[in-house]
């Protein structure tokens, strides 16, 4: 509660920590703006790097977005990644507590 929330989202620091512990899995969680320092054709470059030989599955999960161009970056990042996609809305997110 006590972090306010700005920007626009750059996961590539997270990514690049994430992936140097060489897991099995990764959970990327995000609105799917990206932008700023990290396109979205930035984060798939950036995953595609780190995962050159596809020993890591990256699972996305888009919180709270309906966007069409948000929506096809993190299922293209699940795709190439042997990972699945999942939209998840506000609304879905309060019922399920």
């Amino acid at each position: 509660d006590a972090v306010p929330m700005s920007g626009s989202t750059n996961p590539l620091p997270a990514l690049e920590i994430a992936f140097r512990q060489q897991p099995e899995l990764v959970f990327l969680l995000t609105d799917g703006e990206f932008g700023g320092e990290a396109s979205p054709q930035d984060v798939i470059d950036t995953i595609d790097r780190l995962n050159r030989d596809r020993k890591t599955a990256v699972n996305t999960i888009m919180l709270d977005n309906t966007s069409a161009a948000e929506h096809k970056t993190l299922q293209t990042i699940a795709d190439q990644n042997g990972g699945r996609f999942l939209s998840v809305t506000a609304r879905e997110l309060m019922q399920r507590r």
